[in-house]
């Protein structure tokens, strides 16, 4: 929860996608320290459109996967 109304209702979301890696060769080398990346995305909240808000929530998530999993490849494609 990122904000609430004057009423105590949500307003606003923070979202948080966070996958830790590292890198080892077969011998047990480490090709990548280990690392966190993290993805937060805020979205707003309103209770007169809950299925619409749902959509939009699980659309976020598949894109922070999307993007994360982006990163996390481009980092491995570096130790070639």
């Amino acid at each position: 929860m990122l904000s609430i109304s004057g009423t105590g209702k949500v307003r606003e979301y923070r979202l948080v996608h966070r996958v830790a890696m590292a890198a080892q060769d077969r011998d047990g080398k480490e090709l990548l320290a280990p690392s966190v990346l993290q993805l937060n995305r805020d979205f707003s909240y309103d209770d007169q459109q809950v299925m619409a808000k749902e959509a939009e929530e699980a659309m976020l998530h598949r894109e922070m996967e999307q993007d994360i999993l982006r990163q996390l490849l481009r980092r491995l494609a570096f130790l070639r």
